[in-house]
Parts: structure tokens; C-alpha cells; sequence
């Protein structure tokens, strides 16, 4: 990562979330992290007032948290595990590949203890799967 002025960052690509707040009609992400610049981008930039921008800058042995995700999901996933969906901002999750109701493929058939969220029940791999958790 390297902070360069704005005019020079065309083809860069942004190391974060980029706000913009609009009085009276809208703030939010202007620009997400992973962004490559564009020259259309500088003047919105500037006017934002990001006059510097901290950039991605690959160096020999660096490897970008996404994929650092997914090689650490790969070496944690085990039987009955997957990656729950694409990781974002370097986290993927770990969701149980099975249902509680076949227990010759999970193990005892109980049901969840608690209940999940509707995303995280969304990103189940079938309607009766809970998210996997480490027991001590």
C-alpha cells in the first residue's frame, strides 16, 4: 500500500472504501475498496476531497486478503465444511455442508440449539444446515 496523489492514481487500485457525502441527498460508498481508477474517477475524487489515495501496490510476497481467504478457507475446510459464499474484505465464511436431520451424514440428528439470522440462514447450502462452530 502507498499513498500518491489523486492525479496519478489512473489504473491504481484503491486499498478502501471511498465516501461521498452529497448535503441533503446521500453519503455512502462512492467508490469500494478494489476500485482501479479511472481518469473519469479523478475529478469525482478531487471533489471529494481526496487530494492523496492509498493504493494497492503488489510487491514480491504479498498476496491480496481475498485470496488469502480462500487459501486459508481450503487448508480449514474438512468433511461436512464450505466456503460460505466469496469472502469480502478478506473474511470468508465456514457453513456446514449438511442438514442435522440425516445424521448418518452429520452425526446426531438434533436440531439447532439457537436460531440464525436470515442472511446467515440464506447462505446455508439447504434450509436445515447451522453454520459451523468450534465445541470445546
Amino acid at each position: 500500500m502507498k499513498l500518491i496523489k489523486t492525479e496519478e492514481a489512473v489504473g491504481h487500485i484503491l486499498c478502501q472504501d471511498m465516501t461521498q457525502i452529497i448535503a441533503g441527498k446521500s453519503k455512502g460508498p462512492r467508490f469500494k475498496k478494489g476500485h482501479v481508477v479511472t481518469e473519469k474517477d479523478v475529478p469525482v475524487l478531487l471533489s471529494m476531497g481526496k487530494v492523496n489515495l492509498y493504493v494497492w501496490e503488489m510487491e514480491s510476497g504479498m498476496v491480496h486478503e481475498n485470496d488469502a481467504a480462500h487459501r486459508l478457507a481450503e487448508l480449514c475446510l474438512g468433511p461436512g465444511c464450505v466456503a460460505a459464499g466469496e469472502p469480502s474484505e478478506g473474511k470468508i465464511g465456514i457453513n456446514a455442508a449438511c442438514c442435522w436431520s440425516t445424521p448418518s451424514a452429520c452425526g446426531p440428528s438434533t436440531p439447532p440449539t439457537r436460531s440464525w439470522s436470515p442472511r446467515a440462514r440464506a447462505a446455508l447450502p439447504c434450509a436445515r444446515a447451522t453454520p459451523w462452530r468450534a465445541r470445546a
